[in-house]
């Protein structure tokens, strides 16, 4: 009898475990391009490329700390490199994983339509909860393979630590990956209350705005104020004990992030003798790796159990609630005034963009957040003495900061449509031209990154006497750079449409029209950044002359291609 109940009990095991798999793969599935794995060779290609990546970052981490060991960037005595300075990168990293998880999983958890679907399937309210944790797991993981763990690899590199170092390394951050992922299944639960609040109040809006942006400037003018008035690292040296300072005051403030550290790589510099001399080399384990590696899993355990504690009844409820019982916000009527179909599609978008946040956060980015950067930058600037390659590399920098910024904010136009779902045919049934439709949604990015390109030249030039025309010429090749971008950047998402992941998922985390939007504005900003640094040498006036013109013909160039597409390809996508 007992036989019989143990094998039934393994027998619910396994069927409750393939259930989380076919959940969690189907949703990876949803929401990463896996279709590589129909091929063995795409397969093949991508594993050797991650390798190649993997190998690249690992090498580039070794040589930086190689070289802060041979420069004594951190110790003047004998060149190590402090635990502390590592326990700050991992600190930095978890808590922006935490923040943008956090965020992620208020809208999956809770917002998601896709609930509705998997709610249906023969698998319980937690095995759905535990697969989306899960999907957030496998991204944070691949994370740490891009940076985390090829930093920590090239720190045992440059250390000499032994072979069984990297295994592992590997294995604690299998456990790491999971800290971010379970905190904020934990912090979604008060910040999905703070956003339905917010969204609702008005005042709570405009504070947080005014906070937020106050909060912004104070700390953009205690780092000016910070600079000192001539930076001379000849004279002055490196400023290890303002470094050191940071990084110790970060370790104090975390002290379980800097146990986490020392989990990891142990005791780096442990005194020995060899041949009678007094020397140091890594040992990896001490008495205190068993009780901290146990820790660390008690710590997840515990995360874990209060996520389906007390989180997991939260999600049921929200997931389970008919849309048709939903509260609805009292609409008050108003007389339907005609108005051009170009003048109507912009108001909307407009509407629309105030009400979700985008203008919120377009105004934080470009408004404040990209004049700040490029005072902050000049400040530096300012402070040092430069010849002329060093003027010709501000001005470029100064550009590609900017344009960095700038070309960002156009990412969600690679998305704009398909972001629609399946309310994007409305768009081809409208008595109207479909271009003057499209256009409308492109509007609330030019004109913010109009307002942008404005307030940020006129910064610039607080700390440069340029011109008026060179100003000028300045912020329209920036402004020119930036529509030709937001023009591309929707154009990808014409010929590539996404409407189904959106109007399923109402998200995609790996969209490939995206994707290719970030990396075409790097090359942008990049080419251009590169092309005024070897210009300048002609003159200042000429080299934005020739930036404008280039720029202005990019602009007319991807105009022309956006139309041509709508017009040709539109209605058939």
């Amino acid at each position: 009898m007992m036989t019989e109940t143990k094998r039934k009990d393994v027998m619910t095991l396994k069927s409750a475990l393939s259930a989380l798999k076919t959940l969690t793969a189907m949703q990876l599935k949803e929401k990463m391009d896996l279709g590589y794995l129909r091929s063995f060779k795409q397969t093949l290609f991508k594993v050797i490329f991650f390798i190649i990546e993997f190998a690249v970052v690992t090498a580039i981490c070794y040589l930086l700390f190689w070289a802060c060991q041979l420069l004594r960037v951190f110790d003047v005595t004998n060149g190590r490199i402090p635990a502390e300075l590592l326990t700050t990168v991992i600190a930095t990293m978890l808590l922006l994983s935490t923040v943008f998880t956090t965020g992620g999983l208020v809208n999956s958890l809770y917002l998601s339509k896709d609930n509705l679907v998997l709610l249906t399937f023969p698998a319980t309210p937690t095995m759905v909860f535990v697969s989306k944790l899960l999907v957030y797991y496998v991204h944070e993981l691949k994370k740490n393979f891009m940076f985390l763990i090829p930093f920590f690899c090239g720190y045992g590199i440059a250390l000499g630590y032994p072979v069984y170092y990297f295994a592992w390394v590997i294995l604690l951050f299998a456990f790491v990956a999971a800290i971010p992922v379970l905190l904020g299944a934990l912090l979604s639960m008060p910040t999905l209350f703070a956003y339905q609040f917010i969204k609702k109040s008005k005042i709570a809006k405009a504070v947080l705005g005014l906070a937020v942006y106050g909060g912004l400037i104070a700390l953009a003018a205690l780092i000016i104020s910070s600079i000192p008035e001539e930076i001379n690292f000849l004279q002055t040296g490196i400023p290890r004990e303002e470094i050191n300072n940071l990084t110790q005051a970060v370790s104090n403030g975390f002290p379980p992030i800097y146990w986490l550290t020392y989990l990891i790589i142990g005791t780096p510099y442990a005194p020995i003798i060899v041949n009678g001399i007094h020397t140091f080399t890594p040992v990896l384990f001490n008495v205190w790796s068993a009780p901290m590696f146990f820790g660390l899993i008690f710590v997840l355990a515990l995360l874990t159990a209060l996520g389906l504690l007390l989180a997991k009844p939260l999600f049921y409820k929200m997931a389970s609630k008919p849309f048709e019982f939903a509260k609805k916000t009292k609409i008050e009527e108003k007389q339907n005034n005609k108005a051009p179909v170009l003048l109507s599609a912009v108001k909307k978008e407009w509407l629309v963009a105030l009400r979700d946040g985008t203008i919120t956060s377009l105004t934080t980015q470009l408004v404040v957040i990209m004049p700040l950067a490029v005072a902050i930058l000049n400040a530096f600037y300012s402070a040092m003495n430069r010849n002329t390659t060093g003027v010709q590399m501000t001005v470029a920098f100064n550009f590609v900061i900017m344009l960095l910024i700038l070309l960002s904010a156009n990412i969600r136009m690679a998305s704009a449509y398909s972001k629609d779902g399946f309310s994007a045919y409305l768009n081809k049934v409208q008595p109207s031209t479909y271009g003057s439709l499209l256009f409308a949604k492109l509007t609330v990015n030019l004109v913010m990154g109009f307002i942008g390109v404005l307030i940020t030249t006129i910064v610039y030039s607080f700390y440069y006497t340029v011109g008026s025309v060179n100003l000028l010429s300045f912020g329209l090749t920036a402004y020119a750079v930036f529509v030709a971008h937001a023009f591309w950047s929707a154009e990808m998402d014409i010929m590539n449409p996404q409407y189904e992941q959106y109007a399923t998922f109402s998200e995609q985390s790996n969209n490939p029209n995206e994707n290719k939007s970030s990396l075409l504005a790097f090359l942008l900003a990049f080419l251009f950044a590169f092309a005024i640094f070897l210009l300048v040498p002609e003159g200042i006036m000429l080299t934005w002359n020739k930036a404008l013109a280039v720029a202005i013909a990019l602009v007319a160039f991807k105009a022309f291609t956006f139309f041509l597409k709508i017009k040709v390809y539109y209605k058939e996508k």
